[in-house]
């Protein structure tokens, strides 16, 4: 498996819809764009505070899994 450590995380995107507000964090691993639609902006900001987490401590991203994939001391599964 991949991985990298080149990851770039991206502040938190509201889309508000007919029915309700979605919102999305997003982020690059090597190149490649992800995004993950959460209900609240508690949970998306709670998922991007994992995201920076993970860079921070050092951990290893995998390139070509799924969208949250990660490889280090703490795992985002």
């Amino acid at each position: 498996m991949e991985t990298t450590y080149d990851v770039k995380e991206y502040k938190i995107l509201a889309c508000k819809g007919a029915r309700k507000t979605t919102y999305t964090v997003c982020w690059v691993v090597a190149d490649k764009r992800w995004r993950e639609p959460f209900n609240t902006v508690a949970l998306a900001e709670g998922f991007r505070s994992d995201l920076i987490r993970a860079t921070g401590n050092g951990g290893a991203f995998a390139v070509a899994t799924v969208s949250r994939c990660l490889i280090g001391p703490s795992r985002l599964l």
